[in-house]
């Protein structure tokens, strides 16, 4: 009877381990075709993303600056520290004159920045690399715009101080509203410093690094817009990369 339970105990003991063997081989297996189809997914995502942007980017050259952005009281081309400047316009004698210059030159500076910076930015979103392109697709509406601009935006930053800063037109603009302004506090001072009324300060405010936050920022948000769009009709393109954004969910 001992004899009979010894052979049929190692054999149920060689049949658990083959089992146990069995299933860590198809485990494994399981696991690495796992690991391929999110590596091709990740892949075809990568190209997704750059498809998306390469489509988008070239549409932009239609850009305008908003209407609203020919008033001073409306500008965002105005830095917020130039409050007291806005508020004085009809104060201040060819103040206003000085201000509806620069607006026009900052406005048509801006628009023909971005376009000419598009043959660029073409370049570096086709030279991309995105960490986790699967989950730009699977993203928001403006996830691809966003990632863009975050692996670019000191590019971005560098490329349009470099046009700002050529065409002097905008930096003198500027600087003639800040002297006409300056003038003007510098004679009430005088006057002030007879009366002990209180003075006026002068003023000092860069515009270089204003216009060119003000051009990252309206670049993305165009970028952002032909994303959305391309997003919605991503399925009526006859490309496997696109159709992703087709077929994913977004918030």
């Amino acid at each position: 009877m001992i004899r009979s339970i010894l052979p049929f105990k190692a054999t149920s003991l060689l049949l658990g381990m083959l089992t146990l063997i069995l299933f860590v081989s198809f485990s494994g297996c399981s696991t690495l075709q796992q690991q391929d189809r999110l590596q091709r997914e990740q892949d075809l995502a990568q190209r997704a993303v750059k498809e998306l942007l390469l489509i988008a980017l070239p549409r932009i050259q239609s850009y305008k600056t908003p209407e609203t952005w020919i008033s001073a009281s409306s500008s965002s081309l105005i830095p917020a520290g130039a409050g007291t400047i806005v508020q004085n316009l009809k104060v201040i004698p060819g103040l206003s004159g000085y201000i509806n210059h620069y607006l026009e030159i900052a406005r048509k500076l801006l628009e023909a920045a971005i376009k000419e910076s598009l043959s660029e930015m073409i370049d570096l979103a086709s030279s991309a690399t995105f960490t986790n392109p699967l989950q730009i697709v699977r993203g928001s509406s403006n996830e691809a715009t966003m990632a863009f601009k975050a692996i670019n935006e000191d590019r971005f930053a560098t490329m349009f101080e470099t046009y700002f800063k050529e065409h002097v037109e905008l930096q003198d603009s500027w600087t003639a509203i800040i002297r006409q302004y300056n003038l003007y506090a510098e004679t009430k001072n005088q006057l002030a410093s007879l009366t002990d009324s209180e003075e006026i300060e002068t003023l000092d405010i860069p515009i270089i690094d204003h216009i060119v936050g003000i051009s990252i920022n309206q670049f993305t948000s165009t970028l952002a817009l032909q994303e959305v769009y391309i997003r919605s009709i991503a399925g009526s393109y006859d490309s496997a990369p696109l159709q992703m954004f087709a077929t994913t969910g977004r918030p």
